[in-house]
């Protein structure tokens, strides 16, 4: 049983998704000390997910729909978000104009994953089929798969932004046209409606 719930969550995890595409245009346009940031965010949206788990989350997600839609809308709008601030003109990045608060690498990656309803459908529908009535408790089976999920996504989204880092002088270099930014805008547009759609 375990050994399936592994290649399961390799199997989601090396899916395309929101998480996947926004960890690699972040990495390539501002480098891996961004893109690592971004990734500790976003593990830690998974928490929130594999604690929830823990204490019913499924049960609420099959008795309120509307809850997991409006997961999906905010993830979406979200996304969408970021793709107009990626085609907006690039402003002013000097030092004393770091990002600061929700602005961070950290804070988008922490939020785009808590909007992430296929994270949410994970944790409420995918998981439960892989505990056991006869084990241990319940949720503490719960946090032992979610942490087996964290790592194992952790380490693709690391190695995933680490490559994507490989091009960041090149993108760098091509950020100002409004051509590049209109590419990175239009992926996270078509991302935005995968989520929507899937």
């Amino acid at each position: 049983m375990l050994l399936e719930f592994f290649v399961t969550i390799l199997l989601i995890e090396l899916t395309p998704g929101p998480n996947m595409a926004y960890l690699a245009l972040l990495a390539a346009s501002q480098g891996w000390r961004a893109g690592l940031s971004a990734s500790i965010g976003v593990t830690l949206g998974l928490g929130v997910y594999a604690g929830l788990a823990a204490f019913g989350l499924g049960a609420l997600l099959q008795h309120s729909p509307i809850t997991l839609q409006s997961l999906r809308l905010f993830g979406v709008l979200y996304l969408l978000f970021l793709a107009y601030e990626a085609w907006a003109p690039e402003r002013e990045n000097s030092p004393a104009m770091a990002p600061s608060g929700v602005q961070t690498p950290f804070w988008r990656g922490f939020l785009a994953n808590l909007f992430n309803a296929k994270a949410a459908i994970f944790y409420a529908l995918i998981l439960p089929r892989f505990m056991q009535e006869n084990g241990m408790p319940l949720w503490a089976q719960a946090l032992l798969l979610g942490a087996g999920h964290l790592a194992v996504a952790t380490l693709i989204h690391v190695t995933m932004v680490l490559g994507a880092a490989q091009a960041h002088g090149m993108v760098q270099s091509a950020i100002e046209r409004p051509a590049v930014r209109g590419l990175f805008a239009l992926a996270l547009i078509a991302t935005a409606l995968w989520l929507a759609l899937g």
